[in-house]
């Protein structure tokens, strides 16, 4: 009778499970293969808030409803609740037996594994605050071994405890295990030594200095050392012992760190100087911290949660000081090294704590984030200390050597200088009243040589000015008349045609030589530019409007394109461009008129179909007067290139010439600076 109510209990406990397995989805477990939280999302489930089970055996009898899909791919555990998850797993009968499962971060309250096994439920606690290790692995956090079934699936239990914060889950075969945790470790021992060597310099540099920045950062570094070999679980491998300690350890480094962080950043910012509303606010965060982190240390944490004070402190300094930090790197040159080697840590804070409050996806990363940004920090940030070392060391060494030369210098003249100082003083003070009354002299004849110099240049500009206008006028009548007579005639008339056509070509030729003339002696007058913001693409439709001239072909960009420039002098200079081109190119072909906008600038562009410039000419063609030896047949007085380039030059541009890509002709090209912001 006992034998047939055992068989039954056995037979309903085996359907009870192939029940339960059949709700739940294993995850396949493959050769080579390292899961994390997020690939082992369809075989995770947790247990909802609402149904909050004490023990396995609630767990184990709550409906399918009960266990829910991990949100957004991330665990989260709650301070004050435990996070019950259930892991199904089915391995690949090709892959190994033995597997590990690994769950961070180490500071969590406790971890406990249960597996149904063949002898019932086996149950395994890692909990370092009650000094219980039920750990397979020798590891930093918790870590079982887990055998999953082959072409079976698997279940497995895990109730977490711990504070607010993100849990990862990590699954890998067993021969990866020894290679997964040597690497990690290795990376926090060259963490950890790189923390203590840097330490260790600013110490000597402090030594040397006696600049109490170094200290302040070496003892910042040596408590955050301490906090990150605690809080990653490494001093609690190594000296189990210390478990009864963990607490007020961990919240004592905490408000430590934070507190010498926080004043090293002060110092190094000059907030003082910078920002006094700032600095006065970071010393009393200092002074908050310090109370809350003895206080905490001692009282029992069901009067007082330390830490989340501590957290919140540490959230207020997180917001304030990066923002702090930006400022600076944009505002104040003498910190901004310091601002760029206290980015990478900034950020990393911030990172770290949008994890917690579940505002990114879950990954493993995270928990070596700040260890990742503490290097770069280290590196970035003793480059500028050491730099600040060396300038102070070049400071005291160049103060030593003066003053060394000086007592020498002093101690070698002095006794010859005094009586001879006091016959040349005399002699001095003489010689200076006579070149002080001849400098007077000098400079008034000066000054009237001057003043009759610029009344005869503002004699000569009025003049050349007014001589202009008198001949533009009759000039404009003269060509406004030929135009007007050429429209006039018929075009059967060649001989009427050819000699309106020469008329309006000589009066533009004198025109344009008096535009030279009038550039020129604005150019070499002692007067500035007229510089104003104006649109180049306007300038150019004005200049040369659509069917005024068949020849000349604009290529323009359909935005404004503005420029800081005179409206008047560049306008001569790019007509000089352009005569230059008709008229030392076919009459059958057209000029194009280029501009665009380059990277550095502006740059326009005049292309003709002429015969080109020899290699030789264009190192001349811009000197005075100067015409090329074979051009006689087009009339000019070798000014107008010559003015262009002193016109361009004088708005900080350059021009010149070069042949084209493609067939005969020639480009010549200005490139003038932007000196507005675009629009």
């Amino acid at each position: 009778m006992r034998i047939f109510q055992f068989f039954s209990f056995f037979v309903l406990l085996v359907m009870a499970q192939m029940a339960q397995s059949a709700s739940c989805t294993g995850v396949l477990l493959e050769n080579n293969e390292t899961l994390n939280t997020d690939t082992l999302a369809p075989g995770l489930r947790q247990v909802a808030v609402e149904y909050q089970p004490l023990t396995l055996n609630d767990v184990t009898a709550l409906p399918p409803e009960a266990f829910k899909a991990i949100p957004g791919d991330r665990l989260h555990v709650d301070y004050g609740r435990t996070l019950w998850l259930r892991l199904c797993l089915r391995r690949d009968p090709n892959s190994p037996p033995h597997w590990g499962l690994f769950v961070l971060p180490a500071y969590l309250n406790s971890v406990t594994l249960y597996e149904h096994t063949r002898d019932g439920i086996r149950e395994q606690t890692h909990a370092p605050s009650r000094n219980t290790l039920g750990n397979d692995i020798s590891y930093r956090g918790a870590a079982f071994l887990l055998s999953p079934v082959a072409d079976s699936t698997s279940e497995y239990y895990l109730a977490i405890e711990g504070r607010r914060g993100a849990v990862n889950l990590t699954v890998m075969e067993q021969n990866a295990i020894p290679g997964f945790i040597a690497m990690e470790y290795g990376g926090f021992g060259l963490y950890l030594g790189m923390l203590f060597l840097v330490a260790v310099l600013n110490l000597s540099f402090w030594h040397r200095l006696r600049d109490p920045l170094y200290l302040r950062y070496a003892l910042a570094l040596f408590s955050i050392a301490g906090f990150a070999s605690l809080v990653d679980g490494y001093i609690m491998q190594i000296f189990p012992g210390l478990f009864g300690f963990y607490r007020p350890a961990l919240i004592l480094l905490y408000a430590t760190s934070a507190s010498l962080l926080i004043s090293f950043v002060l110092q190094a910012f000059r907030t003082r100087l910078y920002y006094p509303r700032l600095y006065r606010i970071g010393y009393l965060l200092i002074i908050s911290l310090g109370f809350i982190g003895a206080v905490g240390a001692i009282l029992d944490p069901q009067y007082i949660d330390p830490m989340r004070l501590i957290r919140w402190h540490t959230l207020a300094a997180i917001i304030i000081f990066p923002l702090m930090i930006l400022h600076a790197l944009f505002h104040h040159r003498g910190v901004r090294l310091y601002a760029i080697a206290f980015l990478p840590l900034a950020l990393s804070f911030i990172v770290i704590t949008a994890n917690n409050m579940e505002m990114l996806p879950g990954n493993a990363l995270f928990n070596h984030l700040p260890n990742i940004a503490t290097i770069i920090h280290l590196i970035l940030l003793n480059w500028a200390l050491a730099r600040r070392a060396e300038r102070s060391e070049r400071h005291r060494h160049r103060a030593l050597r003066a003053a060394l030369e000086a007592s020498r210098g002093a101690e070698r003249v002095l006794e010859s200088r005094v009586l001879e100082r006091t016959r040349e003083l005399k002699e001095s003070n003489n010689k200076l009243h006579r070149e002080a009354i001849e400098r007077s002299q000098a400079q008034h004849r000066l000054q009237e040589s001057l003043e009759r110099e610029q009344r005869a240049l503002y004699d000569q500009r009025q003049y050349t000015a007014m001589l202009a206008h008198e001949i533009r006028n009759p000039l404009a009548v003269i060509s406004t008349a030929s135009d007007s007579l050429r429209r006039e005639t018929p075009e059967s008339n060649d001989t009427a045609q050819q000699r309106l056509a020469r008329i309006q070509r000589n009066t533009r030729q004198i025109i344009d030589l008096l535009d030279n003339l009038l550039a020129r002696d604005r150019l070499h007058s002692p007067l500035k530019l007229n510089l104003r913001h104006c649109d180049l693409v306007d300038l150019l439709f004005d200049r040369y409007p659509p069917g005024d001239n068949k020849r000349i072909h604009l290529d323009l960009p359909s935005l404004p394109v503005p420029a800081l420039v005179d409206p008047e002098m560049i306008a001569v200079a790019i007509h000089n461009l352009v005569t230059n081109a008709l008229k030392y190119s076919p009459p059958d072909t057209p000029v194009i008129v280029r501009l665009s906008e380059t990277t550095n600038g502006l740059e326009l562009r005049v292309e003709d179909q002429g015969p080109g410039i020899s290699e030789q000419e264009k190192t001349k063609i811009f000197e005075r007067y100067y015409r090329a030896p074979n051009e006689t047949k087009a009339a000019g007085s070798g000014l107008g290139l010559h003015i262009c380039r002193e016109i361009i030059v004088r708005h900080g541009g350059r021009t010149g010439f070069r042949a084209q890509e493609y067939g005969n002709g020639t480009i010549a090209w200005i490139r003038l600076p932007r000196n507005v912001e675009k629009q």
